[in-house]
C-alpha cells in the first residue's frame, strides 16, 4: 500500500520527485525555505531520458509550449567561427533515443512542474519551511524543520539542493573546492539581436582557457548565453551575483563578432557571474 513521502526541498528534482509519486498513489508532503516558489537562473537542456518522465506525467504540451527543439548542436572555433563539430538533434534525438531534445527556461520548467503539482495536491507545499535534518526508526523518519516542528512519514528524500542538509547528515559536509572558472550568465531577447542571427541551434564556442554555450530559450524569443573563462577572482558562490558588464566584455576580446554582439546586446545591470 502506497504510504507517505516526504521531500525536502521544492525545486525542479523535488516538484518532479513529488508529481511522479502522487501519481502513483503516494502521499507527499513537501518542505521549501523560500517564502515563496520560483526559479532562479537561465537555461537549461533536457534530454530524452528526462523528457520521458516529463511527458509520463502529461507534460508534453506545456512543453511544446515553452521551449526549444534545437535542430543540432554545433562546436566553433571562437575567433573564425570555423565549424569543428557537429550533432543532429531534432528528429534524430528522438527517432534515437524515443524523446525530442529540449532547450527551456528554468523558471517555464519550474512553473510547468508546480502547476502538475498542484493539480494532484494543492495543498502538499509547505513555505517557509527550512529542513535542518532528520531522525529515523523503524517505523519511519522524521523531518526536523528550523522553527522546532517536525513532520513524520514513511520515506524522506532529500531535494533541498547544493547544500543540502539531508545529504549533509548522511555523509557529511562536502568541502568546496574551486575549478578555476567561473561561469557568466546573460540573456538576450531576440528583437535585441540582427534579424536572422543565428538559427534553432545550440552552439559552443571553443576557445583558450575559455569556452561559452549558446542557445534559444522560450520559442526562440530569448538568447541565452552562458561563458565559463578561466579566472582566479572567484569570491561568492551564487546564481545571483551580478558583475560589471566591463568584465564580462574582457574575457570576450578577441573573439568572434557573433560573440560581441550578444555581449554587446546584453542589459548593462544584468550580468550574472
Amino acid at each position: 500500500m502506497p504510504g507517505k513521502v516526504l521531500i525536502a526541498g521544492a525545486g525542479l528534482g523535488g516538484l518532479t520527485a513529488a508529481a511522479c509519486l502522487m501519481k502513483r498513489g503516494f502521499q507527499v508532503r513537501m518542505f521549501e525555505q523560500a517564502p515563496k516558489l520560483g526559479e532562479v537562473g537561465a537555461g537549461i537542456q533536457q534530454s530524452a531520458n528526462s523528457v520521458k518522465v516529463l511527458y509520463d506525467l502529461g507534460l508534453r504540451e506545456a512543453l511544446d509550449n515553452v521551449g526549444v527543439k534545437p535542430k543540432e548542436y554545433e562546436f566553433r572555433r571562437f575567433d573564425t567561427g570555423e565549424l569543428l563539430h557537429k550533432i543532429p538533434f531534432a528528429q534524430a534525438h528522438e527517432r534515437n533515443h524515443g524523446a525530442p531534445y529540449y532547450h527551456l527556461h528554468r523558471a517555464d520548467l519550474h512553473q510547468i512542474l508546480l502547476d502538475k503539482v498542484l493539480e494532484l495536491d494543492p495543498n502538499c507545499i509547505t513555505l517557509n519551511a527550512k529542513v535542518t535534518g532528520f531522525s529515523e526508526s523503524t517505523r519511519g523518519a522524521t523531518l526536523k524543520l528550523a522553527d522546532g516542528s517536525t513532520a513524520s512519514g514513511d520515506v524522506i528524500i532529500g531535494a533541498d539542493g547544493i547544500k543540502s542538509a539531508i545529504r549533509g547528515q548522511i555523509v557529511g559536509e562536502t568541502a568546496v573546492k574551486y575549478t578555476g572558472y567561473v561561469a557568466w550568465r546573460v540573456t538576450v531577447p531576440r528583437e535585441k539581436l540582427p534579424h536572422d542571427f543565428m538559427e534553432l541551434v545550440g552552439t559552443v564556442w571553443c576557445g583558450p582557457k575559455n569556452h561559452c554555450v549558446v542557445y534559444w530559450l522560450r520559442r526562440s524569443e530569448l538568447l541565452n548565453f552562458v561563458g565559463c573563462p578561466e579566472d582566479p577572482s572567484w569570491d561568492e558562490e551564487s546564481w545571483t551575483v551580478r558583475r560589471p558588464w566591463e568584465e564580462l566584455k574582457a574575457a570576450y576580446s578577441g573573439w568572434h563578432p557573433k560573440i560581441q554582439t550578444i555581449i554587446d546586446s546584453a542589459e548593462r545591470d544584468q550580468c550574472y557571474r
